[in-house]
Protein backbone atom coordinates (compact mmCIF):
# COMPACT_ATOMS: atom_id res chain seq x y z
CA UNK A 1 0.00 0.00 0.00
CA UNK A 2 1.30 3.23 -0.68
CA UNK A 3 1.39 6.20 1.49
CA UNK A 4 0.27 9.64 0.01
CA UNK A 5 1.30 13.09 1.45
CA UNK A 6 -1.73 15.09 2.82
CA UNK A 7 -2.55 19.32 2.58
CA UNK A 8 0.17 19.99 5.56
CA UNK A 9 2.57 17.81 3.99
CA UNK A 10 2.80 19.66 0.95
CA UNK A 11 2.35 23.19 2.35
CA UNK A 12 5.45 22.06 4.55
CA UNK A 13 7.37 20.06 2.44
CA UNK A 14 11.45 21.08 2.16
CA UNK A 15 11.20 23.74 4.90
CA UNK A 16 13.28 23.76 7.62
CA UNK A 17 12.56 22.63 11.09
CA UNK A 18 13.52 25.77 12.62
CA UNK A 19 11.56 27.64 10.17
CA UNK A 20 8.53 25.94 11.18
CA UNK A 21 8.64 26.17 14.46
CA UNK A 22 9.01 30.10 14.73
CA UNK A 23 6.27 30.45 12.25
CA UNK A 24 4.13 27.79 14.91
CA UNK A 25 4.87 30.32 17.25
CA UNK A 26 4.48 33.62 15.34
CA UNK A 27 0.97 33.08 14.41
CA UNK A 28 -1.21 32.54 17.11
CA UNK A 29 0.49 35.27 19.11
CA UNK A 30 0.12 37.58 16.43
CA UNK A 31 -3.66 36.22 16.63
CA UNK A 32 -3.89 36.72 19.94
CA UNK A 33 -2.19 40.88 20.21
CA UNK A 34 -4.43 41.57 17.16
CA UNK A 35 -7.72 39.97 18.90
CA UNK A 36 -7.06 41.40 22.13
CA UNK A 37 -9.58 43.96 23.69
CA UNK A 38 -6.83 46.10 25.26
CA UNK A 39 -6.12 46.68 21.39
CA UNK A 40 -9.25 47.47 20.73
CA UNK A 41 -10.15 49.78 23.23
CA UNK A 42 -7.38 51.89 22.47
CA UNK A 43 -8.60 55.19 20.16
CA UNK A 44 -6.99 54.44 16.30
CA UNK A 45 -7.06 50.66 17.06
CA UNK A 46 -7.49 49.93 13.46
CA UNK A 47 -4.61 51.45 12.03
CA UNK A 48 -2.65 49.91 15.03
CA UNK A 49 -4.20 46.38 13.98
CA UNK A 50 -3.06 47.32 10.67
CA UNK A 51 0.76 48.45 11.48
CA UNK A 52 1.20 45.28 13.88
CA UNK A 53 -0.42 43.13 10.90
CA UNK A 54 2.76 44.92 8.95
CA UNK A 55 5.01 44.12 11.16
CA UNK A 56 4.01 40.45 11.55
CA UNK A 57 4.23 40.10 7.67
CA UNK A 58 7.58 41.93 7.54
CA UNK A 59 8.68 39.17 10.14
CA UNK A 60 6.71 36.17 8.40
CA UNK A 61 8.67 37.13 5.62
CA UNK A 62 12.27 37.50 6.56
CA UNK A 63 11.35 33.89 8.03
CA UNK A 64 10.25 32.57 5.51
CA UNK A 65 13.84 34.12 3.48
CA UNK A 66 15.69 32.45 6.12
CA UNK A 67 13.92 29.15 5.06
CA UNK A 68 14.73 29.25 1.49
CA UNK A 69 17.63 27.35 0.43
CA UNK A 70 20.87 29.62 -0.24
CA UNK A 71 21.44 28.93 -4.37
CA UNK A 72 24.49 30.27 -4.00
CA UNK A 73 26.09 28.10 -1.58
CA UNK A 74 28.28 24.83 -3.59
CA UNK A 75 26.22 21.91 -3.21
CA UNK A 76 27.38 19.62 -0.47
CA UNK A 77 28.13 15.47 -2.35
CA UNK A 78 26.90 13.33 0.25
CA UNK A 79 29.30 9.91 0.05
CA UNK A 80 26.42 6.96 0.14
CA UNK A 81 27.50 5.29 3.69
CA UNK A 82 28.95 1.88 3.44
CA UNK A 83 27.62 -1.43 2.44
CA UNK A 84 28.38 -3.84 5.46
CA UNK A 85 28.64 -7.77 4.15
CA UNK A 86 29.24 -10.95 6.03
CA UNK A 87 29.78 -14.63 5.14
CA UNK A 88 29.33 -17.55 6.70
CA UNK A 89 29.50 -21.46 6.99
CA UNK A 90 27.09 -22.35 9.46
CA UNK A 91 27.78 -25.89 9.62
CA UNK A 92 24.20 -27.01 8.72
CA UNK A 93 23.42 -25.45 12.48
CA UNK A 94 25.42 -27.39 14.64
CA UNK A 95 28.23 -25.95 16.35
CA UNK A 96 31.65 -26.12 16.01
CA UNK A 97 32.65 -27.75 18.88
CA UNK A 98 32.38 -31.71 19.57
CA UNK A 99 28.84 -31.32 21.83
CA UNK A 100 26.58 -31.27 18.30
CA UNK A 101 24.32 -28.47 19.98
CA UNK A 102 22.02 -26.60 17.71
CA UNK A 103 24.06 -23.17 16.77
CA UNK A 104 20.88 -20.88 15.88
CA UNK A 105 20.62 -19.03 18.97
CA UNK A 106 24.90 -18.18 19.27
CA UNK A 107 24.20 -17.61 14.94
CA UNK A 108 21.33 -15.46 16.07
CA UNK A 109 23.36 -13.06 18.65
CA UNK A 110 26.43 -13.11 16.09
CA UNK A 111 24.04 -11.42 13.14
CA UNK A 112 22.89 -9.63 15.14
CA UNK A 113 26.18 -7.76 16.38
CA UNK A 114 27.72 -8.10 13.40
CA UNK A 115 24.77 -5.70 11.74
CA UNK A 116 25.65 -6.71 8.13
CA UNK A 117 23.07 -5.14 5.45
CA UNK A 118 24.38 -8.39 3.47
CA UNK A 119 24.66 -12.06 4.70
CA UNK A 120 25.62 -14.94 2.33
CA UNK A 121 25.08 -18.59 4.48
CA UNK A 122 26.45 -21.83 3.14
CA UNK A 123 25.36 -25.31 4.70
CA UNK A 124 22.22 -24.03 5.66
CA UNK A 125 20.37 -26.94 4.14
CA UNK A 126 20.21 -28.40 7.50
CA UNK A 127 15.93 -27.59 7.29
CA UNK A 128 14.93 -30.58 9.24
CA UNK A 129 17.42 -32.58 11.74
CA UNK A 130 19.69 -30.57 11.58
CA UNK A 131 18.27 -27.90 12.95
CA UNK A 132 15.68 -29.57 15.06
CA UNK A 133 12.81 -29.43 12.66
CA UNK A 134 13.11 -25.98 12.01
CA UNK A 135 13.76 -23.57 8.99
CA UNK A 136 16.75 -22.20 9.89
CA UNK A 137 16.88 -19.17 6.98
CA UNK A 138 13.53 -18.63 7.90
CA UNK A 139 14.00 -18.35 11.45
CA UNK A 140 17.24 -16.04 11.37
CA UNK A 141 15.30 -13.82 8.72
CA UNK A 142 11.92 -13.16 10.70
CA UNK A 143 14.14 -12.37 14.48
CA UNK A 144 16.44 -10.25 12.41
CA UNK A 145 13.48 -8.69 10.19
CA UNK A 146 15.14 -9.44 7.11
CA UNK A 147 14.61 -10.57 3.80
CA UNK A 148 15.76 -14.07 2.01
CA UNK A 149 16.31 -16.13 -0.24
CA UNK A 150 16.45 -20.36 0.62
CA UNK A 151 18.83 -21.03 -2.55
CA UNK A 152 17.98 -25.24 -3.25
CA UNK A 153 14.94 -27.32 -2.28
CA UNK A 154 15.89 -29.98 0.36
CA UNK A 155 15.50 -32.43 -2.34
CA UNK A 156 17.91 -31.22 -4.58
CA UNK A 157 20.70 -32.20 -2.30
CA UNK A 158 23.41 -30.44 -1.27
CA UNK A 159 24.87 -28.29 1.81
CA UNK A 160 22.69 -25.19 0.57
CA UNK A 161 23.45 -21.59 0.32
CA UNK A 162 21.34 -18.94 1.22
CA UNK A 163 21.16 -15.21 1.17
CA UNK A 164 19.41 -12.70 4.16
CA UNK A 165 19.70 -9.30 2.90
CA UNK A 166 17.66 -5.36 4.85
CA UNK A 167 16.91 -4.82 1.68
CA UNK A 168 14.23 -6.43 -1.40
CA UNK A 169 15.98 -8.99 -2.99
CA UNK A 170 14.58 -9.80 -7.07
CA UNK A 171 15.69 -12.28 -9.51
CA UNK A 172 17.27 -15.65 -7.24
CA UNK A 173 18.59 -17.88 -9.24
CA UNK A 174 20.63 -21.51 -8.50
CA UNK A 175 23.27 -22.63 -10.44
CA UNK A 176 24.76 -25.81 -9.84
CA UNK A 177 28.50 -26.15 -9.96
CA UNK A 178 30.43 -28.43 -11.11
CA UNK A 179 31.94 -31.03 -9.02
CA UNK A 180 33.91 -34.23 -8.62
CA UNK A 181 33.12 -36.90 -6.41
CA UNK A 182 31.16 -34.77 -3.97
CA UNK A 183 27.51 -33.64 -3.46
CA UNK A 184 26.38 -31.14 -5.53
CA UNK A 185 27.27 -27.28 -5.42
CA UNK A 186 25.36 -24.75 -5.80
CA UNK A 187 25.71 -20.93 -6.20
CA UNK A 188 22.90 -18.84 -5.46
CA UNK A 189 22.43 -15.44 -7.52
CA UNK A 190 20.21 -12.65 -6.79
CA UNK A 191 19.60 -9.28 -7.39
CA UNK A 192 18.96 -6.62 -4.05
CA UNK A 193 17.51 -3.41 -4.66
CA UNK A 194 19.30 -1.01 -2.70
CA UNK A 195 19.72 2.53 -1.54
CA UNK A 196 22.36 2.86 -4.43
CA UNK A 197 20.65 1.18 -7.32
CA UNK A 198 20.43 -2.47 -8.26
CA UNK A 199 23.60 -4.95 -6.59
CA UNK A 200 24.08 -8.11 -7.83
CA UNK A 201 24.90 -10.66 -5.40
CA UNK A 202 26.27 -14.17 -5.23
CA UNK A 203 26.72 -16.68 -2.57
CA UNK A 204 28.24 -20.30 -3.08
CA UNK A 205 30.02 -23.11 -1.84
CA UNK A 206 32.61 -24.86 -3.49
CA UNK A 207 33.58 -28.82 -3.17
CA UNK A 208 37.01 -29.88 -1.50
CA UNK A 209 39.99 -30.08 -3.39
CA UNK A 210 40.12 -32.95 -5.43
CA UNK A 211 42.05 -34.24 -8.34
CA UNK A 212 39.78 -32.64 -10.76
CA UNK A 213 40.35 -29.11 -11.05
CA UNK A 214 36.02 -28.22 -10.57
CA UNK A 215 37.30 -25.83 -8.24
CA UNK A 216 38.71 -23.81 -11.25
CA UNK A 217 36.01 -24.02 -13.53
CA UNK A 218 33.50 -22.90 -10.65
CA UNK A 219 35.60 -19.27 -10.42
CA UNK A 220 35.52 -19.10 -14.04
CA UNK A 221 31.72 -19.71 -13.62
CA UNK A 222 31.45 -16.81 -11.44
CA UNK A 223 33.89 -14.27 -13.11
CA UNK A 224 31.54 -15.09 -16.61
CA UNK A 225 28.87 -14.66 -14.55
CA UNK A 226 29.24 -11.11 -12.74
CA UNK A 227 31.95 -10.26 -14.86
CA UNK A 228 30.09 -7.50 -16.77
CA UNK A 229 28.53 -5.97 -14.12
CA UNK A 230 29.31 -2.23 -13.25
CA UNK A 231 29.62 -3.60 -9.54
CA UNK A 232 28.90 -6.49 -7.77
CA UNK A 233 29.20 -8.50 -4.19
CA UNK A 234 30.51 -12.38 -3.93
CA UNK A 235 30.40 -14.40 -0.85
CA UNK A 236 30.94 -17.99 0.08
CA UNK A 237 33.27 -20.58 1.49
CA UNK A 238 35.67 -21.06 -1.49
CA UNK A 239 37.87 -24.13 -0.30
CA UNK A 240 40.84 -22.44 -1.87
CA UNK A 241 43.81 -20.32 -0.09
CA UNK A 242 45.12 -17.41 -1.81
CA UNK A 243 48.12 -19.45 -2.56
CA UNK A 244 46.33 -21.51 -5.00
CA UNK A 245 45.43 -20.54 -8.50
CA UNK A 246 41.58 -20.19 -8.09
CA UNK A 247 42.43 -17.39 -5.96
CA UNK A 248 44.44 -15.58 -9.28
CA UNK A 249 41.73 -16.62 -11.02
CA UNK A 250 39.09 -14.68 -8.97
CA UNK A 251 41.32 -11.48 -8.11
CA UNK A 252 41.36 -11.09 -12.54
CA UNK A 253 37.93 -10.23 -11.75
CA UNK A 254 37.04 -9.30 -8.40
CA UNK A 255 39.01 -7.55 -5.41
CA UNK A 256 39.45 -9.44 -1.95
CA UNK A 257 37.98 -7.50 0.71
CA UNK A 258 40.61 -8.76 3.32
CA UNK A 259 43.66 -7.25 1.18
CA UNK A 260 41.86 -4.35 -0.06
CA UNK A 261 41.35 -3.73 3.95
CA UNK A 262 45.11 -3.79 4.23
CA UNK A 263 45.66 -7.04 5.48
CA UNK A 264 48.76 -9.33 4.37
CA UNK A 265 47.01 -12.69 1.70
CA UNK A 266 48.02 -14.93 3.63
CA UNK A 267 46.65 -13.98 7.38
CA UNK A 268 43.34 -13.94 8.47
CA UNK A 269 42.62 -17.55 8.30
CA UNK A 270 38.93 -19.14 9.00
CA UNK A 271 39.50 -22.55 8.91
CA UNK A 272 39.03 -24.16 11.79
CA UNK A 273 37.27 -22.08 14.20
CA UNK A 274 39.34 -23.95 17.13
CA UNK A 275 42.96 -23.63 15.45
CA UNK A 276 42.33 -21.41 12.09
CA UNK A 277 45.18 -22.76 9.57
CA UNK A 278 43.16 -21.91 6.22
CA UNK A 279 41.87 -19.03 4.64
CA UNK A 280 38.87 -20.25 2.26
CA UNK A 281 35.92 -17.65 3.31
CA UNK A 282 35.83 -14.82 1.43
CA UNK A 283 34.45 -11.44 0.45
CA UNK A 284 34.96 -10.03 -2.66
CA UNK A 285 33.75 -6.84 -4.58
CA UNK A 286 33.35 -6.19 -8.08
CA UNK A 287 33.41 -2.66 -9.51
CA UNK A 288 34.90 0.60 -7.84
CA UNK A 289 34.65 0.41 -4.37
CA UNK A 290 36.10 1.71 -1.56
CA UNK A 291 37.01 -1.15 1.19
CA UNK A 292 37.39 0.26 4.80
CA UNK A 293 37.19 -2.50 7.00
CA UNK A 294 37.41 -6.43 6.61
CA UNK A 295 37.73 -8.98 9.99
CA UNK A 296 36.94 -12.17 11.34
CA UNK A 297 34.10 -13.14 13.65
CA UNK A 298 32.51 -15.72 15.05
CA UNK A 299 33.85 -18.98 17.27
CA UNK A 300 33.22 -22.74 17.93
CA UNK A 301 30.34 -21.97 19.46
CA UNK A 302 28.64 -21.13 16.28
CA UNK A 303 30.45 -22.93 14.09
CA UNK A 304 33.66 -24.82 12.42
CA UNK A 305 34.42 -22.18 10.31
CA UNK A 306 35.12 -18.23 11.41
CA UNK A 307 32.87 -15.55 9.56
CA UNK A 308 34.32 -12.91 7.14
CA UNK A 309 32.79 -9.09 7.66
CA UNK A 310 33.49 -6.71 5.23
CA UNK A 311 32.36 -2.91 4.59
CA UNK A 312 32.84 -1.12 1.85
CA UNK A 313 31.23 1.95 -0.36
CA UNK A 314 30.81 2.04 -4.35
CA UNK A 315 32.44 4.71 -6.18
Amino acid sequence: MGVHAGAADVLTRGLTAEFLLALGALLPVSVLIVASPSIQSVPGHTRGRRTLISMLGVGVLGLVGLALPDRSAPAVKREAPPIRVLTYNTHLYFSGGDAGEYNLEPLLELLREADAHVIGLQETEGTRLTSGNVNGIRWLARRLGYHYAYGVPTRAGGYGVSLLSVWPIENERVVQLPVYDSPPRWVLFADLQTPVGELPVAVTHFQLAKPANERAESAELLADELGDADRAVVMGDFNFTPNESMYRTMMATFTDAWTAAGHERDAGATYRASDPQRRIDYVWFQGNWTVHEAERLGSLRVSDHLAVFGAATPE
